[in-house]
C-alpha cells in the first residue's frame, strides 16, 4: 500500500511542475496580391530563369510570437525591431505554387512598424524582414542581400491599435479604403577574383500590389508543461509496473 501512495504523490509532484506559462500567443497573418514588376533570373519560382513575374498572383504568409518581440521604441508610434540574429518575425511569399523565403543567418533585422491616424491621418502597418551580409575569403566575394515584407495603409476604419502590437486585424476595412504593397527579393552572388567569374545562385525580385491581408492569435502549449505531465506519468507506471513484478515473483506481500 504504502509504494501505492508513493506512486500517486510523485505522480502529482512531478506533475504540478510549472516551468513556464502554459500557453504562448503565437500571430498567425496572410496576405494576397498581384505582382505589378519582377524578374526571377534563377527559376527560384518555376517559370524559367530571366522570366518577368508581372501580373503572376502572389500568396504570402507571416507570423510572430508576442512573448519574443522586442519593446517599442518610438513612443506614441510603433516601433517593434530587431537586428543581428533575432529570431520572432517568420515571412513568406508563394509565387506559381512554390513558397520562398530568406537566406536567413548573419545580419537579419527583423521589424512591425505601425502609426494610428490620430497622428498621420491614416493608420499604416507594416511587417519586414531584412537580411544583408557579405564576406572575402582568398579572393572570393560571396553577397547576399534579401528583403521580404508588406506595407498596408488604411483611410477608413482602425487597422493598427496605436502603439500596441497588432494582433487580429483584417485589412482593408471596406473596398477602396486602403492601400497596400509588398516586396520580396533575395540575391546571392559569388565573385571569384581568382578565374574573374560573376555566379549568381540566387536572384529574384517581385514587388507586388496586396489585395487582401489579415492576422488571428493562435494560442500554442508550451512545450515545458506537457513534457513535464509524461515525465510525471512515466515515473508513475515504472512504480507500479515495478510493484507489479514484486507481487508476481512473492517477494512483496501487503501488510
Amino acid at each position: 500500500m504504502r509504494s501505492v501512495v508513493l506512486a500517486a504523490l510523485a505522480f502529482i509532484a512531478v506533475s504540478a511542475i510549472d516551468l513556464g506559462p502554459a500557453e504562448a500567443d503565437l500571430i498567425n497573418g496572410t496576405f494576397s496580391g498581384q505582382v505589378s514588376f519582377g524578374t526571377d533570373d534563377t527559376n527560384e519560382f518555376g517559370l524559367g530563369s530571366g522570366v518577368s513575374l508581372d501580373g503572376q498572383a502572389v500568396f504570402g504568409a507571416f507570423s510572430y510570437d508576442l512573448a519574443k518581440v522586442p519593446p517599442n521604441t518610438c513612443g506614441v508610434a510603433a516601433c517593434y525591431e530587431d537586428q543581428g540574429d533575432p529570431d520572432w518575425l517568420q515571412f513568406s511569399v508563394t509565387i506559381n505554387g512554390i513558397t520562398k523565403s530568406l537566406l536567413l543567418g548573419g545580419n537579419l533585422s527583423e521589424a512591425i512598424r505601425s502609426t494610428d491616424e490620430t497622428l498621420t491621418g491614416f493608420d499604416s502597418l507594416t511587417f519586414r524582414e531584412e537580411d544583408s551580409r557579405s564576406s572575402f575569403d582568398q579572393g572570393v566575394t560571396t553577397f547576399i542581400f534579401g528583403v521580404a515584407g508588406i506595407n498596408l495603409l488604411e483611410f477608413s476604419g482602425i487597422l493598427a491599435p496605436g502603439n500596441l502590437v497588432p494582433t487580429d486585424f483584417s485589412w482593408p476595412a471596406a473596398p477602396g479604403s486602403g492601400l497596400g504593397s509588398g516586396v520580396f527579393s533575395i540575391t546571392h552572388e559569388i565573385i571569384d577574383g581568382n578565374v574573374g567569374t560573376d555566379t549568381f545562385l540566387h536572384s529574384v525580385s517581385a514587388q507586388f500590389n496586396l489585395t487582401s491581408a489579415s492576422a488571428h492569435i493562435v494560442a500554442i502549449p508550451e512545450p515545458p508543461t506537457a513534457s513535464i505531465f509524461l515525465v510525471g506519468l512515466a515515473i508513475t507506471l515504472l512504480i507500479l509496473g515495478s510493484l507489479r513484478s514484486h507481487i508476481a515473483s512473492g517477494r512483496w506481500a501487503p501488510s
